[in-house]
């Protein structure tokens, strides 16, 4: 069956799809996921409250930082940089978590996982923006 929306590059049915799977993964999936697991994190490396909060707010850090360098390397590059960036960082922290023996490298491993959605997320929404008409981007 011939789909020609489908077939368009840059449509935006296109871009939609490829932006709620990236927004799930590097939000849902890599910088959130660290609070819901807290419990057992703590208790598999015996950490105290404070480093505890201590790697949460180094995931909000890498966060903020990803998000201020996101419209540089657009700039740069082009949109789907930061974009597969956000991605890779996801993987990559998610990985390091799964693996982390101490707690080094499980703070590394969330912090990357938090820079991820910093990275992916404006790109997607300017890419967003661009593809709606102007009067459907202020709607309820």
């Amino acid at each position: 069956m011939y789909c020609p929306i489908l077939l368009r590059r840059n449509s935006a049915f296109n871009v939609v799809g490829a932006g709620l799977l990236i927004v799930a993964s590097t939000y849902g999936l890599s910088r959130y996921t660290y609070g819901l697991f807290v419990p057992a994190i703590r208790h598999d490396f015996n950490l105290d409250q404070a480093t505890v909060g201590a790697i949460g707010s180094a995931s909000y850090l890498g966060y903020l930082l990803a998000t201020l360098a996101s419209p540089l390397l657009v700039r740069r590059f082009s949109p789907r940089m930061p974009i597969i960036l956000g991605g890779m960082t996801a993987t990559l922290g998610m990985l390091l978590v799964g693996l982390a023996a101490t707690p080094m490298w499980l703070a590394l491993g969330v912090t990357l996982a938090g820079c991820s959605p910093g990275l992916a997320y404006p790109p997607l929404s300017d890419a967003i923006k661009q593809l709606c008409l102007a009067e459907k981007q202020s709607r309820y």
